[in-house]
């Protein structure tokens, strides 16, 4: 719902699920500007430990228009419990494909993360390019070495694998590549599968303190 997402006075992003007349809402932004190989940052504010597991904050690559080419470009940070209300990993890197069709295990990687350090302030990037993509997450704002929480690098050295979507099949892709339309989203939604209400019945809100990207 439109009500959902604000700038506040901070210049802060906040984003809402929420329970309008009954009916539940869900938010997501995109990025006007068309961008490609280079960090994609994010610094996010609030509790993404103890999430119901039916909805997922998901920051992430994505293009309309390279599904055939490159899976639409799509690398994710995602946080989310995908069902399993007993697990304590609720923080996911991955590439696309990993499961349109068959699952790609090695295509996506849940760290550890130590308890406490997904609530409040933390920053979470991934540097994308033809040869590697590298994911990063700290806690508080910015990328400061010594607090850094979890990192996965997916390489070449992976198989290609095909993204199978409404009856069609992408070519294999390893390292997708970014299109003339890639740009920058920010999803949070709700698993309608498990549920069409958050599994604790409430309204929850995010904020994004800042996205930022810079090029190779």
């Amino acid at each position: 719902h439109y009500e959902d997402v604000w700038v506040d006075e901070k210049g802060y992003l906040h984003m809402r699920i929420s329970n309008r007349d009954g009916r539940w809402w869900a938010s997501e932004i995109v990025g006007r500007d068309n961008i490609g190989f280079g960090t994609y940052t994010w610094v996010v504010q609030g509790d993404l430990e103890n999430i119901p597991e039916n909805i997922v904050l998901g920051l992430f690559s994505w293009d309309n228009n390279t599904f055939q080419e490159e899976a639409n470009s799509e690398v994710d940070i995602e946080f989310a419990k995908w069902g399993d209300a007993t697990t304590n990993k609720t923080l996911h890197y991955s590439v696309q494909p990993v499961s349109f069709g068959p699952v790609y295990p090695e295509r996506s990687f849940a760290p550890e993360t130590p308890a406490g350090s997904l609530i409040g302030v933390s920053t979470h990037s991934f540097l994308w390019t033809d040869s590697i993509i590298e994911w990063k997450s700290y806690t508080g704002e910015g990328i400061d070495p010594a607090n850094q929480i979890a990192e996965w690098t997916f390489t070449l050295d992976n198989p290609a694998r095909v993204k199978n979507e409404n009856g069609l099949s992408s070519d294999p892709v390893i390292i997708p590549s970014p299109g003339a339309t890639t740009n920058a989203r920010i999803n949070f939604w709700i698993m309608p599968w498990i549920s069409p209400a958050p599994t604790d019945n409430s309204e929850h809100e995010i904020v994004i303190r800042s996205f930022t990207y810079t090029p190779l």
